[in-house]
């Protein structure tokens, strides 16, 4: 089964373009909306509340894809680790789960099969799939 990484070779790579762009857009709205805002007219605790949210949504938006690749790290560690699950070889065990529930079913009549053909249908697709 080919990776992520094989079929999408490019991906991360435009995501971060992709980031570095929308990031570059979020600073000039943050630039924008300070300017309308002195326009408007503030008080000096809406100017301290202004500059607070500034400052939360800065640190949010410089620090999200280094909180998100911890993330995604100790996802994938708790994940492999923990439970002890190769997300690689899921189709080659569930192809062993198939054949031996295929191979103990050896001894049914042709009514049996015939009765489960929906069972045998939705193992047909899955395997396909």
């Amino acid at each position: 089964m080919a990776s992520f990484e094989s079929i999408f070779p490019t991906f991360l790579q435009k995501c971060a373009e992709l980031h570095e762009l929308l990031r570059v857009v979020a600073f000039m709205l943050f630039i924008v909306g300070t300017i309308l805002f002195v326009q408007h007219g503030f008080r000096g605790k809406t100017l301290i509340l202004h500059l607070v949210r500034l400052f939360v949504l800065t640190a949010l938006l410089v620090m999200l894809p280094q909180w998100g690749n911890q993330v995604q790290q100790i996802l994938q560690t708790s994940i492999l680790d923990g439970l002890g699950v190769d997300p690689s070889h899921v189709q080659d065990q569930y192809n062993q789960l198939l054949a031996v529930k295929r191979d103990a079913g050896a001894d049914r009549s042709w009514w049996d099969i015939l009765g489960d053909l929906s069972g045998f249908t939705v193992e047909t697709l899955i395997s396909g799939v």
